[in-house]
């Protein structure tokens, strides 16, 4: 019953995303007919994906290859970026309605002028058309950009941490704290392998693992964790969940 409520809640959610999307794309875009519905079948496709991969997921069915994992994380990504932008686009266009009728309102008890301004349906279509394209475009980069930096070498940050009255034993003493590697659907092995050799060249005196190394289950992620194991430090290793 737990699961059922939860998916049915996770595909609510998508289902009102998706729609809105679209609604706001497609339906009102000024293209032929069998376009619309061609877009609104890809539209159908790629939400009937991520619920698939959603239950795949919840039920412990991994795709060892991470092909599919990669697919729906990239177009649950791509699809929040273009939702984001669509809802701000929308939110400015109804502020400028809204202005405009003001205008208009107040022009008429004014008495300034009776007649609304036409309105130029043909830029109106230009307009949305670009506005569109440089919505996908935009969202594109930015995922784009986000697997990029998803999958980089992590970087190494150095803090320093004044403590008053510090014992002078203690002066110098360093940790390295790691933390959201969230092994799994595509985080592998090489990663993690990575960040282990980058963790022992600090030579750090204590190592603070601070939660989140899978996404999944220990039969399947126990080896593409297993180069955190050989990490050690004098002052031990501590890890939570």
């Amino acid at each position: 019953m737990t699961f059922f409520l939860w998916y049915l809640i996770a595909s609510s959610i998508l289902g009102i995303g998706f729609g809105y999307l679209g609604w706001r794309l497609i339906s009102i875009s000024p293209i032929p007919r069998r376009w619309k519905r061609i877009g609104w079948s890809a539209v159908g496709v790629l939400f009937l994906f991520l619920l698939l991969s959603i239950v795949l997921q919840t039920r412990g069915v991994e795709d060892r290859t991470g092909i599919a994992a990669w697919i729906a994380y990239g177009m649950l990504g791509f699809g929040s970026s273009v939702l984001t932008l669509v809802v701000v686009r929308d939110i400015l266009w109804l502020l400028g309605k809204t202005g405009a009728r003001v205008r208009i309102l107040w022009n008429r008890i004014a008495r300034k002028s009776n007649e609304p301004q036409p309105v130029d349906e043909e830029r109106r279509r230009l307009l949305l058309n670009t506005v569109n394209l440089g919505i996908m475009g935009v969202a594109g980069v930015l995922t784009t950009y986000g697997i990029y930096e998803a999958r980089r070498r992590p970087a190494i940050l150095t803090v320093d941490i004044l403590i008053p009255n510090l014992h002078p034993d203690l002066e110098g003493f360093r940790i390295a704290q790691l933390t959201d590697i969230h092994a799994g659907l595509t985080v592998r092995k090489g990663f993690v392998e990575t960040v282990a050799e980058m963790t022992d060249q600090l030579k750090c005196d204590l190592i603070a693992f601070t939660g989140d190394l899978v996404d999944g289950s220990v039969a399947n992620l126990r080896n593409d964790v297993s180069p955190m194991e050989a990490l050690r430090a004098p002052f031990g290793q501590f890890f939570i969940t």
